[in-house]
């Protein structure tokens, strides 16, 4: 789904996610949410993600008109069979009731480093390339910097850890 003028764009860019979900579970097993939908948000939309099972936001920085970003679209199926959302959610009620603690919001940090990393290792596995998968977190980047801060198309995690850590030049330190 997109707007009128961005729906042929947006088709053409997504044509390949049906063999990736063939793919996803060939690897992890049926998708059981029956229905997997990208909405592409208009421009003045600042962020998008993953926003349940059956629903994936992309914003209008994703349509390079290459597919080279197409596989950022396996990053966030790999959300979805981690059942990050579930994991989104309670980890914000115990940031919530914790709010005072400092160890809360390093845990918390952690974590959603790790689930950034664990993601792109399933996106690689899905796609088969770590370089390209790393081209595109540096495309994806160089988008959301160039671009209005309205029309942002991605947030959080340090993605130069991860662009060097699927590249094999990164250390260990997080």
């Amino acid at each position: 789904m997109a707007e009128p003028t961005m729906a042929p764009r947006a088709a053409a860019e997504f044509a390949s996610t049906g063999r990736m979900m063939e793919i996803t579970e060939q690897l992890y097993g049926p998708y059981r949410w029956d229905r997997y939908d990208i909405l592409v948000l208009p421009p003045s939309f600042p962020y998008g993600g993953m926003e349940n099972p059956r629903l994936t936001f992309a914003t209008p920085t994703v349509i390079t008109g290459d597919q080279s970003l197409v596989s950022l679209i396996a990053h966030e199926l790999a959300h979805i069979r981690r059942h990050d959302y579930l994991v989104n959610l309670l980890q914000s009620v115990v940031e919530t009731l914790f709010f005072y603690q400092p160890a809360v919001w390093w845990i918390s940090a952690r974590i959603r480093k790790e689930r950034e990393v664990c993601c792109d290792d399933v996106a690689v596995g899905i796609c088969g390339d770590a370089a390209g998968y790393a081209r595109a977190l540096t495309k994806l980047e160089y988008l959301r910097v160039s671009a209005p801060k309205l029309a942002m198309s991605s947030t959080g995690g340090p993605l130069l850890y991860r662009i060097r850590r699927l590249s094999g030049v990164a250390d260990d330190q997080m």
